[in-house]
């Protein structure tokens, strides 16, 4: 993960409205025409999805963890899933930066159990609300949470989670995120776009969107820390182009 250039909480930016975005940064409709070039120009040679390692969380807050300064059990996940879904802004947030935490230093045998409950506990659609929260801190947690939980390298069992994170309509709130004020959030973005990335439909959300344009934009004049993210995410979605397109030429 790239190293943070934003404090995790930071909830000063109120126009998360359309996802802390800038003016400057803001994408807009990418054309047919820019969107193929831009897949095209980039490597052929990827044969399966690039995958973001587990993405570790930049600047813990003081008080995140046990009173021993280390990560919260599991034993209390019902508990921070039951956390992310309060009235209360301050339980939320907390209950979201101690998940994340969880997430941050479970191994690979736990996260199958910590995988399995948050997609039975009602976890997944409340992550997916938080993306829209306006605090800063919130949809960073959310992001992070995502980003790890799509990838089969932190959880074997990814793709369950993706399947359900689809049907709660989460893709598209990510894409805000690609034009984030805040560079962490926009890391944390990307990793998440990165690892969610590769459905056919989901192609055409990100050329509507202009998150494709942004992508590229990211990737040639973006932060040093981020090029490397917004790359992957073009070369996920050209392949999944690829695929789709040969699947269909071997169903005529």
């Amino acid at each position: 993960m790239p190293a943070a250039v934003a404090d995790f909480r930071d909830s000063t930016n109120d126009l998360f409205c359309d996802g802390e975005s800038s003016p400057s940064s803001r994408p807009t409709s990418a054309s047919t025409g820019s969107f193929f070039s831009t897949l095209e120009s980039l490597p052929s040679e990827l044969q399966s999805p690039m995958s973001t390692p587990r993405m570790p969380m930049e600047h813990r807050p003081p008080t995140a963890g046990s009173d021993h300064g280390g990560a919260p059990s599991s034993s209390v996940l019902p508990e921070l899933i039951g956390g992310i879904g309060s009235f209360h802004d301050d339980e939320k947030g907390e209950a979201a930066i101690q998940l994340a935490l969880l997430i941050d230093c479970a191994t690979t045998e736990e996260m199958v159990t910590i995988g399995h409950r948050l997609r039975t506990l009602g976890g997944i659609e409340r992550l997916v609300a938080l993306l829209e929260h306006r605090d800063a801190a919130i949809h960073q947690s959310a992001l992070l949470i995502i980003g790890n939980l799509a990838t089969d390298t932190v959880d074997p069992n990814a793709e369950a989670t993706k399947t359900l994170f689809k049907s709660f309509g989460g893709f598209p709130k990510l894409l805000p995120h690609l034009s984030a004020a805040n560079p962490l959030t926009v890391a944390y973005a990307l990793g998440a776009v990165q690892n969610t990335c590769m459905d056919p439909e989901y192609v055409g959300v990100m050329q509507s969107s202009g998150a494709v344009q942004r992508l590229q934009q990211l990737m040639l004049q973006g932060d040093p820390n981020h090029v490397a993210f917004a790359r992957n995410c073009l070369m996920n979605l050209r392949q999944t182009v690829v695929t789709a397109a040969a699947a269909r030429r071997q169903a005529q």
